[in-house]
């Protein structure tokens, strides 16, 4: 979900929640990676949200799919959460079954109902999180490599958030540019996505409409509106480790392993 700015008297703030190791970075509707033939991934993060100690381990279903994510501080527990999906293998229900703030509860995340075209690809979703609903619908395809979407926030019964997103797909189906007009402040995004041979995202460039006149900080993490991308991979092609690069500094923000 993109956050919205919260203007203070000197900078404009960004909150950067860091899950690469499951987004796609170029799908208007988060597809997940599957990791067929193994059955846990263990991420430490290091310059990311939480920063050294922190690291999770994700359980993998017989089909590849993540069935729950712990999450840890050095030993400590601090999270679990279970994830459901359908048979077109999209999550449908995120549960926290641990929270360390709340130990005796469960409690539902999100859910989320989808609608697809004859190709079987996403036209449509809601999700519910709490009293906050999110719809993004598809409201005009007019080729392969050029769709419009709205996108809609709900608190309660109130609009918090409009968006027309005007998307530019490449060959292989990835985003490489994503116009944004937020339709209640009338400003404008537009998001430019290089991409390596294997698919993985190599660069991202934001540039906004009007102008910032304060300027912008990433909070959770290094980040910026320009940002490089580097990995490194096991000889199997896993990834292993993941960078950022912003002002030609490079920061180590997690690495994986498979088991």
């Amino acid at each position: 979900m993109r956050q919205k700015t919260t203007e203070m008297p000197y900078k404009v703030i960004y909150l950067i929640i860091f899950l690469f190791s499951n987004s796609s970075f170029g799908q208007i509707f988060n597809k997940k990676e599957l990791h067929p033939g193994f059955k846990k991934i263990i991420t430490k993060q290091f310059n990311g949200t939480g920063g050294k100690g922190y690291w999770n381990l994700k359980n993998i279903d017989s089909i590849g799919r993540i069935s729950s994510i712990e999450y840890f501080k050095k030993s400590n527990l601090l999270s679990k959460n279970i994830y459901k999906y359908n048979i077109n293998n999209d999550e449908i229900l995120a549960i926290s079954a641990f929270d360390i703030n709340n130990p005796n509860r469960v409690d539902t995340i999100s859910v989320t109902e989808y609608k697809y075209d004859e190709n079987s690809q996403i036209t449509n979703s809601k999700t519910i999180m709490g009293q906050t609903t999110k719809t993004t619908n598809l409201i005009n395809s007019s080729s392969d490599t050029l769709k419009a979407y709205e996108e809609i926030i709900y608190t309660k019964s109130r609009i918090t958030s409009k968006d027309n997103l005007t998307v530019h797909l490449n060959h292989l189906n990835q985003i490489k540019r994503l116009n944004i007009v937020d339709l209640i402040s009338k400003n404008h995004e537009i998001h430019y996505r290089e991409y390596y041979n294997n698919g993985r995202l190599r660069r991202r460039k934001i540039e906004r409409f009007p102008k910032p006149e304060m300027d912008i900080i990433y909070v959770g993490g290094p980040g910026s509106d320009d940002e490089t991308y580097k990995y490194k991979y096991y000889k199997n092609g896993k990834l292993k480790k993941f960078y950022i690069i912003i002002k030609n500094k490079k920061y180590l923000l997690e690495s994986y392993k498979y088991e």
